[in-house]
Order: structure tokens, then C-alpha cells, then sequence
């Protein structure tokens, strides 16, 4: 009995209680095994930065209950649109990371690209009337230091600055649809 009650609260631990995805400390527990397996391999390790956009606005005109419902959503859309080998965690907030390990920057950014598009063609006036979500997103490559991630970190800010819902690799210009730009719609 006790073995299984440890197991459920290591599971409670390591998963958002929300969206059900992986935490920020799942995440912080598995970097060691996965630095020593790319290191083995020489392998990459990408990073996916994903910040909904302007998730406060959401909160304050629908309510909490319909930003949770938008979060468990986005959850979802990123289990059905990720390879079986990429990781989406949910960091907190409206803020989540995919970690790809194996990628190259052209394929991450495809996948980034696709799951962009997903969520902002999604079915959100399902979930309330009126209610339209979209996502910004930042790709680099992952590093072995204290904070691995500050590279995507910083490729988000970018997108955010290029105009949101757009996708940025680190050192490259942003992507919507071929480019950044509000006149293009994928």
C-alpha cells in the first residue's frame, strides 16, 4: 500500500495536475540522463519555448474556469502534435516547453510551424463564444547549463517583439506561414 501511494505522489509530483503534461521538475529530473545519452550519441537537443498570447486578456474577459480550459486544450493539442519522441512540459502559467531531442532547427521548426497553425485554427468558440487563442514560440538548441532552455527563452521574447503568433529559431528570422509578418496567414 505504501509503495503505491509513493508511486501516486511521484507521479502528482512530476505532472501538472491541470494539463496532465510533464512539470518544470520532471523536466529537471530527467536532464541528466538525457545530457549523458546525447552526449553518448552526439546527438541535438532542441528546445520549443511556447508562451500563449496575451493568456491574461483571456483570464480577465472569460473568466479562470475558460483559461484552464485553454491550457488543458493546448495540453492536449500538444500531445497530438508532437513526435512520440519529443517531450511538451508544462513550465507554469501559460508557458510550455518541448524538448526534441534528435531534431535538426529545419524540422523543429516545421513541427513548431504545424503546432502554431493547430492552435490558432483550433475550435475555440467551442469552448466559449468569441474566444480565440494564439501562440508564440522560440526553437534553440538546448545547453548544459543551469538554465538549458535561455536560448528558446530568448527566441520566444523575439516573437513576442515580431508581432506574436509566430514561430522564431535563435539566429534565424521568424516564421509564419514563410514569415513574421501580420499580412501573411498560413
Amino acid at each position: 500500500m505504501q509503495r503505491i501511494q509513493a508511486t501516486r505522489w511521484e507521479a502528482e509530483a512530476h505532472h501538472d495536475a491541470l494539463t496532465g503534461l510533464p512539470n518544470r521538475r520532471y523536466m529537471s529530473s530527467r536532464l541528466p540522463d538525457l545530457w549523458a545519452h546525447l552526449k553518448t550519441t552526439q546527438r541535438p537537443l532542441l528546445a520549443a519555448m511556447l508562451d500563449l498570447d496575451h493568456f491574461k486578456k483571456i483570464n480577465d474577459v472569460f473568466g479562470h474556469e475558460i483559461g484552464d480550459a485553454v491550457l488543458r486544450q493546448v495540453g492536449s493539442l500538444l500531445l497530438a502534435h508532437v513526435r512520440s519522441r519529443d517531450l511538451p512540459i508544462r513550465l507554469g502559467g501559460e508557458e510550455f516547453i518541448v524538448l526534441m531531442p534528435d531534431a535538426s532547427p529545419e524540422q523543429a521548426l516545421v513541427a513548431c510551424e504545424r503546432i502554431r497553425r493547430e492552435i490558432e485554427t483550433h475550435d475555440w468558440p467551442a469552448v466559449t463564444a468569441g474566444l480565440h487563442v494564439t501562440v508564440s514560440i522560440g526553437i534553440a538548441p538546448m545547453d548544459d547549463t543551469e538554465t538549458p532552455w535561455a536560448q528558446a527563452d530568448t527566441a520566444l521574447y523575439r516573437a513576442k517583439a515580431q508581432g506574436r503568433n509566430c514561430v522564431v529559431c535563435a539566429d534565424s528570422p521568424p516564421q509564419r506561414g514563410l514569415q513574421c509578418d501580420p499580412q501573411v496567414q498560413s
